[in-house]
């Protein structure tokens, strides 16, 4: 049987390195471009990004890597005691080192050991669950932020001077979803509880209209199952079965509006101004902006998975190809020369189908960037010469 890897495809915006991929003078990327392999089989949990920065979560040890900017310590200022590992192109420095890289060019490992992580616009934070000690104690969280705040987004109370050392603060239990908005944070714990912290001025956190600076109870929806974050609004929803959900943000582009009945959802996202339902049968729906370009395609062929990015979609099919569509502007829908726009780099109405090596196995998305994680032939080029992650081994 042939050996095959995972190849982790980018597309997109570069200016800062986010797609993982050396700069070379290439703001754009429209075309797939391999970033990394890896022989990891349990696969990725999550990929996301801030403004310039990404993230990816992978099952294997739990570790995160990270890519793009770092002007404002958003992928850390220093080894945390226990969780960050060793870089291999940086010295292990102090908070105080002036070594900190300014930017990863390519994807670095930053933690192990995290069970969420999640990308606000210039911030990052990584949720660590602690079981309980002793018999009569109780589980608990524990949250690590790094980055520049506005809003009160790192959750270290007033404090908001960039290139802080990482923090913790606790969460009274378990946590089962994290999701973050530009400025603000949400966690669903395994109870059911919501705590939430950063910017609130537009109700995304509940009633509060001054920051959250530390993690506090919002309202929600009993119990809480997943909770999803667009730029300021929070979308909480109960199990798969139920049909429990609720919108926290201010009455704009009619994303209060939410659906009858989202039984039988699979995947469930969010742009900046519109929440994507993706539901078993491969039926997607979606409600928010759509001034811009038509966020649900018609004759759009049922899919398997979806991926957000601010103004964009990525989605699988369920027959295994790739599409694209919404605001392609730095190449993130991929190469739109063939494709009839009423604007220039905007897919709507339509969508634009993009070949890319292997079998796909995961995508993901962020502000004008695009990922997508295949399963393709061991590359017979020596390892050396090759962008490798997770540890690819030599023959």
């Amino acid at each position: 049987m042939e050996e095959t890897v995972h190849a982790l495809y980018a597309f997109g915006s570069n200016t800062h390195c986010q797609l993982g991929l050396p700069h070379n003078n290439i703001d754009k990327v429209t075309t797939p471009t391999l970033a990394a392999y890896t022989i990891d089989k349990e696969g990725i949990i999550s990929i996301q990004g801030g403004a310039k920065h990404t993230l990816i979560h992978d099952k294997n040890g739990r570790t995160v890597f990270g890519a793009g900017d770092n002007e404002s310590a958003q992928l850390g200022t220093y080894f945390h005691v226990g969780l960050r590992s060793e870089i291999i192109n940086y010295a292990m420095r102090s908070e105080q080192s002036t070594k900190t890289p300014l930017r990863y060019d390519t994807f670095e490992q930053l933690y192990k050991n995290i069970d969420f992580c999640a990308a606000g616009w210039k911030s990052t934070a990584y949720i660590v669950n602690r079981t309980a000690s002793s018999p009569d104690g109780e589980d608990y969280a524990e949250v690590f932020t790094e980055g520049t705040c506005r809003w009160g987004e790192l959750s270290r109370g007033q404090q908001v001077t960039p290139l802080s050392s990482t923090f913790e603060t606790r969460l009274p239990g378990k946590v089962a979803s994290f999701a973050a908005g530009t400025h603000h944070y949400v966690a669903v714990l395994e109870n059911g509880d919501v705590y939430g912290w950063g910017k609130t001025r537009l109700g995304q956190l509940g009633d509060s209209t001054d920051p959250i600076i530390s993690p506090m109870k919002i309202p929600s929806i009993t119990p809480a199952y997943k909770v999803i974050c667009g730029h300021d609004f929070t979308y909480i929803v109960g199990r798969r079965g139920s049909n429990g959900q609720r919108v926290m943000g201010r009455d704009k582009h009619g994303i209060l509006n939410i659906p009858p009945d989202i039984r039988g959802w699979k995947d469930i996202q969010a742009t900046w101004h519109a929440i994507f339902v993706l539901f078993e049968n491969g039926k997607l729906i979606a409600w928010g902006k759509n001034d811009l370009w038509e966020l649900v395609p018609p004759n759009l062929p049922p899919l398997d998975q979806i991926a957000c990015g601010t103004e964009h979609i990525l989605a699988v099919t369920k027959d295994g190809r790739l599409l694209a569509w919404g605001w392609g502007e730095d190449g993130n829908c991929g190469d739109l020369s063939a494709i009839p726009t009423l604007r220039p780099n905007i897919v709507s109405g339509c969508w634009n189908e993009i070949s890319i090596p292997g079998k796909i196995c995961k995508i993901g998305a962020g502000p004008n960037t695009s990922f997508v994680l295949t399963d393709v032939p061991r590359p017979t080029a020596p390892v050396g010469k090759l962008p490798t992650m997770f540890g690819l081994p030599t023959k």
